[in-house]
C-alpha cells in the first residue's frame, strides 16, 4: 500500500510529467493498456 501511495505522489509531482522520446512522439500504448501489461507482468513473475 505504501508503494502505491509513493508512486501516486511521484506521478502527481513534476517528475510525473517527464516523457521519453521526442516532443512530437505519440505513446505506443494508452495508459490503461500500459497499466494492464504492468500488472499482468507483476502477477506472472511472482
Amino acid at each position: 500500500m505504501i508503494e502505491y501511495l509513493a508512486r501516486a505522489r511521484v506521478a502527481g509531482a513534476r517528475f510525473g510529467r517527464i516523457t521519453l522520446g521526442g516532443d512530437d512522439d505519440e505513446p505506443e500504448f494508452r495508459t490503461v493498456s500500459w497499466t494492464a501489461m504492468t500488472v499482468s507482468a507483476a502477477r506472472a513473475s511472482g
